[in-house]
Formats: structure tokens, C-alpha cells, sequence
């Protein structure tokens, strides 16, 4: 579950910094960086998250680690200006791991599909290195659910508890598709979770949507254990697997994949 444990890093509340009951480094470093998509243009919206790696003292077998005399922990989360550029003020000096969420779906979110990058803060001011994004496809499910088996809560990460969906790649990582966002302001609230609900939908239809890099294999994938899936023959979608068994894959020529699915009681 690689992806996962990077959206987990990414999740961070614009506006967050030292927690509660820490101390402020005694030096403090202004930040500043710039993200600019492969095209040339600065996608409006897209969020940096940056994030401090403290150093840990181990406690033993079974116990927690704890922070080391001194250090704290610092997570920040900022919007680009229209520029691309974007500043981070008051940031204790240690070493950081940073990424960036678009929330032109054009684009491919950083902290979900690269490796984090890292930055050592020293100094009054650090300048990061550019950000690169890079465009991918959508894939989508629409999923017809005419007996309201699916049940939408507004949790970050778990939308839909009965339901797991999204695309395995050829490494193995799965990458979970979320219901298709409409808020256009969701993404300032949670970051690199692919969306946000407000509320359960009210049509008996609901889009998921995975974005996937361009020339990456991928199957779908689902898991629905309390109720049955079919494809658009009639076929129940096996639960707990890739189906179908053959992979896709997305370029810029066809840069998007729908797959239609019905929900029906066992």
C-alpha cells in the first residue's frame, strides 16, 4: 500500500504548524518554492505540504518512539499563488519532505505517485527546488446503485466504508478512487485525500475517480463484501480482486477509462 502511506503523510490541515505544546525553534527559516506543470503554466489551487522528519529516540520492544531533546514536529500545508510560487514562514530548521496536490485533475498528484522529495532547512531563508507536475488520465467508475447499497459518510479516506475501489499497477500498489468531487473548495480542507463529500448523493448513480500517469499499466480493483457488483454484460465483478484480468493503460491520446458497474443485494 505505498500510495497510502503517502496520502496518509500528505493529509495535513492548511494553516498547521508547531502542535500543541511545543516550543518554536530559537532559529526559524522562511521557505519559499515554485511549482510549474510540465506545459509551463502554475495550475491554480494546487497545495504543498511540507513536512519536518524529527529524530526519534527509541523506547523499547512494543513502545513508541518519542522525540529527541529538542526537536519537534512541523507540518504545513500551502496554496500556490497564480504564479506557482508560494511561501512558508516560521519553519524550524531540520530536514523536510515536501509534495504537491493539484486540483487541476489533469495533473497527478505528487505526494500520491512520486517519491517524496526531501530539503534541508538551514539558514533565514531555503529556496525549494522546483516542483514538477506532470499530466495523467482519469480513470472512472460509475456505479448505478438502485437499491442505495452504497452508504457515504464524510470521513476523509473512508467516503464509502463498505466499498474499496480503485486500480492495482503492475508493482502491485493499489490506488483508492474516491467519489467524484463537487466542491470546489474541498481540496483546501483535506489534502491529497482525492476528494470530499458533504453529503450522501442524492441520484442513484455515483462516480469514482482514480488519476493515473500516463504509460502506467493498471487493472481495477474492488472490494464489496456486503454486496454484489456486475459489469455491464450481466458478469458479478469478483470481490477482493483485479477484474477483468486485463490490464489498461492510459496515454495522451486516450487519456481517460470509464468503467460502468451496477450495485445489486446478494
Amino acid at each position: 500500500m505505498h500510495s497510502m502511506s503517502l496520502i496518509t503523510f500528505a493529509i495535513i490541515s492548511i494553516g498547521c504548524g508547531l502542535l500543541p505544546g511545543q516550543a518554536p525553534n530559537s532559529s526559524l527559516s522562511v521557505v519559499v518554492g515554485t511549482i510549474r506543470a510540465d506545459d509551463g503554466t502554475a495550475p491554480a489551487g494546487t497545495v504543498v505540504s511540507f513536512r519536518r522528519v524529527p529524530q526519534l529516540i527509541s523506547q523499547g520492544r512494543g513502545r513508541s518512539p518519542v522525540l529527541a531533546k529538542g526537536e519537534v514536529r512541523f507540518g504545513k500545508g500551502v496554496v500556490a499563488d497564480a504564479t506557482g510560487g508560494y511561501t512558508i514562514s516560521g519553519v524550524p530548521a531540520g530536514k523536510y519532505y515536501y509534495c504537491a496536490t493539484p486540483q487541476d485533475t489533469r495533473y497527478l498528484n505528487t505526494c500520491v505517485w512520486s517519491s517524496l522529495a526531501s530539503i534541508a532547512v538551514t539558514g533565514q531563508r531555503v529556496v525549494v527546488p522546483v516542483i514538477r507536475l506532470s499530466r495523467g488520465g482519469t480513470v472512472s467508475f460509475r456505479l448505478v446503485d438502485p437499491g442505495r447499497q452504497l452508504r457515504v459518510t464524510t470521513a476523509p479516506g473512508r467516503e464509502t466504508p463498505n466499498l474499496t475501489l480503485g486500480v492495482r499497477t503492475s508493482t502491485g500498489a493499489f490506488h483508492a478512487a474516491y467519489p467524484k468531487r463537487t466542491d470546489p473548495g474541498c481540496r483546501g480542507r483535506v489534502i491529497a485525500a482525492e476528494v470530499c463529500v458533504d453529503q450522501p448523493p442524492a441520484s442513484q448513480e455515483s462516480v469514482y475517480e482514480v488519476q493515473v500517469p500516463f504509460g502506467t499499466a493498471f487493472q481495477p480493483w474492488v472490494h464489496a463484501p456486503s454486496f454484489a457488483i456486475r459489469d455491464q454484460l450481466g458478469a458479478e465483478v469478483p470481490s477482493g480482486s483485479v477484474a477483468p484480468a486485463s490490464a489498461f493503460m492510459l496515454s495522451s491520446g486516450v487519456s481517460s477509462r470509464s468503467f460502468v458497474w451496477t450495485v445489486q443485494r446478494r
